[in-house]
């Protein structure tokens, strides 16, 4: 079976998609000059890339998802970060507590 990851976007759990630019697409990033700024065609292309990066995830995943995270996150602890992978259930938590860091694997 196909390993997914899923993380963690502002509070709803997505899949990460792993976006490959087609040659247009790449012609239009490759063609920025930074004394000019991004132009309009630039902006709407790295607009359509960061849009196709992350799908909402169906809601038996996130029960999945979110029970592999309340198993594993730190009592008193402030989300960082959260990366999932299924269907193994494999991540990694980031979270603080003031100035601790604590990263935990599972």
């Amino acid at each position: 079976m196909e390993e997914i990851d899923y993380t963690l976007n502002n509070g709803t759990w997505v899949q990460r998609n792993y976006v490959q630019p087609t040659s247009t697409q790449m012609a239009v990033l490759t063609s920025f000059n930074p004394t000019q700024g991004p132009s309009e065609e630039y902006q709407a292309v790295m607009a359509e890339i960061q849009s196709a990066q992350f799908t909402t995830a169906s809601p038996e995943v996130t029960g999945r998802l979110q029970e592999i995270y309340d198993a594993n996150f730190p009592v008193g602890y402030e989300l960082i970060g959260v990366d999932i992978t299924l269907p193994d259930g494999r991540g990694i938590i980031n979270a603080r507590q003031n100035l601790d860091h604590k990263q935990v694997r599972f």
